[in-house]
């Protein structure tokens, strides 16, 4: 499998998006059903631009079930563009119970700080643990 991971600053428009979006039809079509994108779950942008279905990788879908079993909002879907890659959204706001730990985690092991009140931050932190878990699950490592 292989996969691009993003958080694009909503709106998601120019920069990052607009390259994902040119080269996901090239990457597609060069890896198939192993291709799929990780990014932030917008709910405004879900609704217009994502089909969510079910995986259809085992790994995948065990990791979504597992982790969303765990108290996350773990989505899977097609993105509605030339190409239709797959998409693994992640909802950050669904884990803010997380934010504590994961800053002192990132503090202890990096001693990098981050402002408590800054929601783009936060949200970084958040999407970034998120998708180390994902990727150590669905590659067999587990949490």
């Amino acid at each position: 499998m292989g996969g691009c991971v993003s958080n694009p600053p909503p709106p998601a428009v120019g920069g990052i998006y607009t390259v994902l979006q040119t080269k996901a039809k090239i990457t597609s079509d060069e890896w198939g059903e192993n291709y799929f994108l990780l990014g932030p779950y917008l709910e405004q942008n879900v609704r217009t631009q994502v089909e969510l279905i079910d995986p259809p990788h085992p790994a995948v879908r065990r990791t979504i079930d597992s982790m969303n079993a765990k108290g996350c909002k773990v989505y899977f879907g097609r993105w509605l563009i030339e190409g239709g890659p797959y998409v693994v959204l992640l909802d950050v706001g669904a884990t803010a119970w997380s934010l504590d730990r994961w800053k002192t985690e990132l503090w202890d092991s990096c001693a990098i700080g981050v402002p408590w009140y800054d929601r783009e931050a936060n949200d970084a932190v958040l999407f970034g643990f998120l998708t180390a878990w994902f990727l150590g699950e669905v590659r067999g490592g587990g949490a």
